[in-house]
């Protein structure tokens, strides 16, 4: 079965006149982001003790930035017309920022209700995808052509092929669709656009992520920082192959500093958490630096890859933005944010620096470099392993493995390549750091990373990532294209009898850090 994600943006109703607070108003884009093509849906839902005068409509008034829905209410709940729910389309608007109000006018013209959401609207492109690792990358049904004779036209028909992108197109295990992939970072919804203009397709969806009624919580691993003493410059990575091997001088003359920082290298529900990914690209070699750079910024993304100096590695970990007065937000159900800061080296050859401590970036300015400010928020430092689930409350599951439940990425495959595998040991792993998979069983295996590149040694060679490399290749499941930057260690349990569970417990001891009962 799919599921097809919409942006909703839950409004919240305000005081103006005596109204009741029933009143909701939410927001949604055929592309799934508010841009600057095609309309947006508003719609206006009320409990029925304002009922709602459905037959009569919803006038929309625009005057500048300013957007008015008036609506009328019902006489009472069982008059003819009487609903708790309506719908406007608005026109594309332009990139900016709009406050929309919904009204509820009662017979006797006084205001009944009222609800005013803030609506920011993009430009269609500028940035880059933010879910890179979802594949397919879009569905859709061919107009006027077999599944089979749309992705033969692609493959033979150079020009038809251009008007979409020069996508990778297969035809769907079911229905009369097609799967549509492009490279990690083209953002959606101008490819979206680009297929709407093309007129090939009857309809279109874009891919998302869901999350299932109980998500394993965010999986958080040891970020290391390294320095190159003789280029003077700093490199991170949280993936536990990846620093064996620089720690062993496979590529080069890179040590550890001593420091480090916490990052969430998996969420556990992609779909609600507030972390976005963070970008790591690597100097294009004979027109870009010797230097990796990493953002989470996806205007910041998009410039970078369309200057031609840089190449995409693919995924570093996730990480969430500052607020607007500079501090971190405090995720509902994550681990309390502290900010990131980045330092730039202006002169010689260009690198960043990334620090959870300020006196490094004082100490760094004073070596001539430049402070950048907070370029992201990562979890604050435990000062024990953090424990990842309560044996006796709910289960954590192994993401890619079969089974059911939790969180992860759903793509368009069939309902038996969705299932994940549920493992019978090792409850309460440790989310962080490759010691939470030492000891694995084999009803319970860890992702290791996979193909991520590491810093170029001296003679200039270097490893691709994944992503740029693999991204046409198809995929039946999502995750299955995440470059991991660390070892999953999230496990599962089913067990009805605290029995059952304290022997898993005992089993678990000798191959995890700690277990909290």
């Amino acid at each position: 079965m799919q599921t097809w994600l919409r942006m909703a943006i839950a409004g919240t109703a305000v005081a103006a006149g005596a109204p009741t607070g029933a009143l909701e108003l939410h927001f949604t884009h055929p592309y799934r982001e508010f841009v600057d093509v095609r309309n947006v849906t508003a719609s206006v839902s009320s409990r029925f003790d304002v009922p709602l005068d459905c037959a009569a409509g919803v006038a929309v008034a625009q005057a500048g930035t300013q957007v008015t829905l008036t609506l009328r209410a019902a006489a009472g709940a069982a008059m003819p017309g009487a609903c708790g729910h309506a719908t406007a389309m608005l026109a594309p608007l332009a990139a900016g920022v709009y406050e929309v109000t919904a009204r509820v006018i009662a017979a006797d013209g006084s205001l009944a209700d009222a609800a005013t959401r803030p609506l920011r609207i993009l430009p269609l492109a500028g940035r880059c995808n933010a879910e890179p690792a979802l594949s397919p990358s879009i569905m859709g049904q061919p107009q006027g052509a077999t599944p089979g004779e749309f992705v033969a036209r692609v493959s033979t028909d150079a020009a038809f092929a251009a008007s979409l992108g020069h996508p990778a197109v297969r035809v769907a295990p079911y229905g009369d669709w097609v799967y549509f992939d492009y490279p990690p970072l083209d953002d959606i919804p101008p490819v979206m656009e680009r297929l709407a203009l093309a007129g090939a397709l009857a309809s279109q969806a874009r891919n998302g992520y869901a999350c299932f009624a109980t998500s394993p919580p965010d999986a958080v691993a040891q970020v290391v920082e390294f320095s190159h003493a003789g280029r003077d410059h700093y490199f991170y990575s949280g993936d536990a192959g990846e620093i064996a091997a620089i720690d062993a001088g496979l590529v080069g003359p890179w040590t550890r500093t001593g420091k480090s920082f916490r990052a969430v290298t998996q969420p556990g529900c992609a779909f609600s958490t507030t972390d976005t990914v963070v970008y790591r690209f690597f100097g294009r070699p004979g027109s870009g630096p010797n230097s990796h750079f990493f953002t989470r910024d996806r205007a910041e993304c998009y410039a970078v890859d369309q200057s031609a100096k840089w190449d995409f590695e693919g995924l570093s970990f996730w990480a969430s933005a500052p607020n607007a007065d500079g501090s971190c937000p405090a995720p509902p159900h994550a681990q309390q944010r502290i900010p990131l800061y980045r330092v730039w080296r202006p002169f010689g050859e260009s690198n960043h620096r990334l620090t959870t401590d300020r006196a490094v970036v004082v100490e760094m300015v004073a070596r001539g470099w430049v402070d950048e400010g907070i370029a992201m928020c990562v979890p604050q430092a435990c000062a024990v392993p953090p424990t990842v689930w309560d044996l006796g409350t709910a289960a954590t599951l192994c993401p890619g493995r079969g089974g059911g439940g939790g969180g992860g990425r759903l793509g368009f495959s069939r309902s038996s390549r969705l299932r994940w595998r549920r493992c019978s040991v090792r409850a309460g792993v440790a989310s962080s750091g490759p010691s939470a998979t030492r000891g694995s069983s084999a009803r319970c295996s860890s992702r290791a990373s996979r193909g991520r590149a590491s810093p170029r040694a001296s003679s200039g060679t270097r490893r691709p990532g994944p992503i740029s490399k693999r991204w046409a290749v198809a995929a039946t499941w999502s995750s299955s294209r995440v470059p991991a930057p660390a070892p999953y260690g999230r496990c599962c349990t089913s067990w009805r009898n605290r029995r059952r569970r304290q022997r898993a417990a005992r089993r678990c001891s000798r191959s995890v850090p700690r277990i909290r009962r």
